[in-house]
């Protein structure tokens, strides 16, 4: 009813967040990977993996009870913060 989907869902009250708060939590974990191919000469191999990644964001709290028991929605990825995850190679 009072809903406005123009406006970021973000709460007000703690715009001062930083990550070194203690409610801050990130995790990333690989699921099962799958080999693609093996270069014996070269002594390499090639895989396919992927990534489960997790994290709280405390400026996305609400309580249900104050929003008609709504206890989960679903956002656009570009309209959150997301942790930028940059795979890299090492040799």
């Amino acid at each position: 009813k009072d809903y406005d989907n123009t406006i970021s869902p973000y709460s007000t009250k703690s715009a001062n967040f930083t990550w070194n708060s203690n409610a801050s939590y990130a995790s990333i974990g690989l699921m099962r990977s799958r080999l693609l191919s093996v270069q014996e000469r070269e002594q390499s191999f090639s895989t396919a993996t992927g990534a489960i990644m997790e994290w709280t964001d405390p400026r996305l709290l609400w309580s249900p009870d104050d929003f008609q028991g709504i206890n989960h929605l679903y956002v656009r990825r570009s309209r959150i913060w997301m942790p930028e995850i940059v795979p890299c190679e090492r040799r």
